[in-house]
């Protein structure tokens, strides 16, 4: 069945290439769920962030791909082996996986998903710190590399590192890892340089299709998109030509096709029918980047400002975080004479990186502050503010661990009540998370306060009846809250053999 909030034929964007795709996505754990911006998959696939998605068939009655029951699993089970293949043949020819990330939960994952299809997890190269990464990545510079980059790394901002990656290893695939995005930021790291974006958590089996689709093109008309671009590189222009040709004979209006098209006619000095094809790629696919900035450059090299702007500004609209454009669309608009929309694009690109600042300063005000909550946890709570107030009027649910850090420090003050007003804060933003409820009902107990202390771990356990077997001391804590409120503790609390145990005695 399709994910909740999703139904067949509703839009889903490629979270890759951002080319909308009238299919929804059947995997649930690496979509999470979502509607608006999904994941390439069996039904939407991506092409190294070059904006190609195709699409097979779906069963709307059914509501699963066109073959059913043992058949599609069959299937399934045949596109796992080929993901599960990919991966392995690019180690087994010389290939690296890198992780840059502090997440040692994420690390764990991958370190699985490369154990399930036979690649020794000591062949992963985990780096906590940037200028370590980049030092092996130097030292392996004539390797394929896959990378697996934070988002949110208080060293430096992302987009000088993907750019030292791409000049360090120009064939390097590189898939950002988040907890949350949007359409936005995600338009912008694609043209920063990153080919793949995963939102955690994900399951196992979706890093490997992850990696898959990052590697290598996957089905019949990757295949041959991948043959039309060697043959641009080594410039076979008629061939690669011939080849989209071919493509667009199998996938009618295949942004990708006309993309190679539009690069062969310029390589050869064609320059009315490069844009030509440019613009239908760009027609085809509305959120596709790339063929609007080769637009862009094409007008730039020909001298023609007013159709260089207009590629500019719908760039602008996709992906309107990149500060270097929006001084490219100032300057321009001085150029052609018009000062005040000039101020407005200036105007603005210093607000975005004002906004940048800023984030990089809560990035960085919360990782000393986790450091600094085991030992000294006054420390903590000053840093964690400084986070969530460089932040300002940005405040969002990816904010909610430095929240759940500044409620511990303060929790280990002895000071509550104001770790209860740090969750409630928390809870504003994400009025259900269930690890906020569960530490707000901590906070509670700590003063006392047992009745409201049930209340939370009630909507706690609303929001996610699996807590309390995440650790055996969340159930205990649990239990002890509800009978210190005089409650009966639900049966979620205990464990399955717990409760088999308490139905055993209620019948003695």
């Amino acid at each position: 069945m399709p994910p909740p909030g999703l139904e067949p034929g509703q839009t889903v964007v490629c979270r890759v290439c951002l080319a909308g795709c009238f299919r929804w996505c059947p995997h649930q754990d690496s979509n999470l769920g979502k509607p608006g911006l999904g994941i390439p998959c069996s039904l939407h696939l991506s092409y190294g962030g070059n904006g190609e998605a195709v699409s097979g068939e779906v069963n709307a009655n059914q509501g699963q791909g066109s073959l059913v029951g043992g058949r599609w699993m069959a299937e399934r089970l045949d596109k796992v082996e080929t993901y599960a293949a990919t991966v392995r043949s690019f180690v087994q020819a010389g290939g690296l996986v890198f992780l840059l990330s502090t997440d040692v939960l994420f690390a764990e994952v991958l370190r699985r998903a490369l154990d399930e299809v036979d690649v020794s997890p000591q062949g992963l190269r985990h780096h906590r710190g940037v200028e370590p990464f980049l030092a092996e990545l130097r030292g392996e510079a004539h390797r394929r590399v896959l990378v697996f980059l934070e988002h949110m790394l208080s060293e430096r901002s992302l987009a000088p590192l993907l750019a030292s990656i791409g000049q360090i290893c120009t064939d390097a695939a590189v898939i950002v890892l988040t907890t949350e995005i949007n359409q936005e930021t995600a338009a912008l790291l694609i043209e920063y340089g990153a080919h793949n974006i995963i939102t955690k958590p994900i399951a196992v089996a979706s890093v490997i299709e992850k990696m898959a689709f990052t590697l290598a093109p996957q089905g019949q008309i990757g295949r041959y998109v991948d043959r039309a671009r060697r043959s641009l590189e080594l410039g076979s222009y008629e061939e690669a030509i011939r080849i989209a040709s071919f493509v667009l004979q199998i996938k009618p209006k295949s942004a990708i096709a006309y993309m190679v098209m539009g690069d062969a006619y310029k390589a050869m000095g064609m320059v009315s029918r490069a844009e030509e094809m440019y613009l239908k790629a760009s027609e085809a696919a509305i959120l596709y980047i790339q063929p609007l900035k080769r637009l862009s450059s094409l007008y730039e090299e020909v001298g023609n400002k007013e159709k260089q702007l207009q590629a500019l500004k719908r760039l602008h609209e996709i992906s309107p975080l990149n500060t270097q454009r929006l001084l490219e669309i100032g300057t321009l608009e001085m150029e052609v004479g018009d000062a005040s929309a000039a101020e407005t694009y200036f105007d603005h690109a210093l607000h975005v990186a004002r906004r940048e600042a800023a984030e990089h300063l809560a990035r960085l005000s919360a990782k000393i502050a986790e450091a600094c909550v085991s030992h000294n946890p006054a420390l903590a709570i000053r840093y964690s503010r400084l986070a969530l107030d460089a932040k300002g009027d940005g405040l969002s649910g990816a904010d909610i661990e430095t929240f759940n850090l500044l409620g511990l420090a303060l929790r280990r003050q002895g000071r509550w009540r104001e770790a209860v007003l740090e969750y409630r804060r928390a809870l504003a933003l994400e009025p259900k998370h269930p690890v906020v409820l569960y530490n707000l009902s901590l906070a509670y107990a700590e003063g006392g306060s047992f009745v409201e202390a049930a209340q939370a771990l009630e909507a706690a356990l609303e929001a996610d009846p699996a807590l309390p077997r995440t650790n055996p001391h969340v159930a205990a804590s649990m239990r002890t809250i509800f009978v210190r409120a005089g409650q009966a503790v639900p049966a979620l609390v205990f464990s399955e053999d717990e409760q088999v145990f308490s139905t055993a005695l209620v019948k003695a």
